[in-house]
């Protein structure tokens, strides 16, 4: 693939998630996955938004929040390279943002695309939900 992507220690997955937490959740944050307390973000049911997600990132790198009972964070020169990933696997729940964590695009394990923050397109789907 000549992907170009890192690891994050979870010391810097912890502080990513604070941050997302901070700017994107509703309350109090618990171990319990980010989807569970989103505010102010849209989401809509799509199982093959996985294929366009880079669409809704800011050009240059991405920090990936992959949700799991424990969380995995990597950082990829691109959102293209990690859709990339996606189209070799299924069934998480991840979330991608920039340095500043000024936006928000995840995708969770029932096929929902969610949207958040500075993202860099004018239109959301038309058929958007609001999570909250």
């Amino acid at each position: 693939m000549g992907l170009k992507w890192n690891a994050l220690s979870p010391e810097s997955v912890d502080e990513l998630v604070a941050s997302l937490v901070m700017k994107f959740v509703h309350g109090v944050a618990s171990k319990s996955r980010i989807s569970d307390s989103l505010d102010g973000c849209r989401s809509w049911h799509d199982p093959k938004a996985w294929s366009y997600i880079h669409r809704y990132c800011k050009d240059g790198e991405v920090f990936v929040v992959v949700d799991l009972p424990y969380r995995l964070g990597y950082v990829f020169e691109s959102a293209a390279d990690w859709t990339q990933v996606l189209g070799e696997t299924t069934g998480f729940e991840f979330y991608m943002t920039d340095r500043e964590t000024t936006y928000l695009v995840g995708h969770n394990d029932h096929d929902y695309l969610i949207v958040g923050g500075d993202i860099p397109v004018s239109e959301v789907h038309p058929s958007q939900d609001s999570l909250h």
